[in-house]
């Protein structure tokens, strides 16, 4: 499921495994991933969850299992 806005992703987006379980779930503006993340492993278990601005991770992510440190979101 994802939004676009004349021809552009734009607006809330969610991908699922061919079983059905949710992949990930975000947000897209003007194109680029933006705003607050997951990503699922396909037995649903959490992979990757953080935020992006503009396309670019921001702030703290927790990636694999393990957090890492991204430079700070825009306020």
């Amino acid at each position: 499921r994802m939004t676009y806005r004349e021809g552009v992703l734009h607006g809330p987006t969610e991908t699922y495994f061919k079983s059905g379980q949710l992949s990930a779930r975000g947000s897209y503006k003007d194109g680029e991933w933006d705003g607050p993340y997951e990503a699922y492993w396909a037995r649903g278990r959490l992979a990757e969850k953080g935020t992006w601005a503009a396309g670019e991770r921001c702030g703290e992510w927790q990636m694999f299992g393990r957090s890492v440190s991204h430079p700070p979101c825009p306020a």
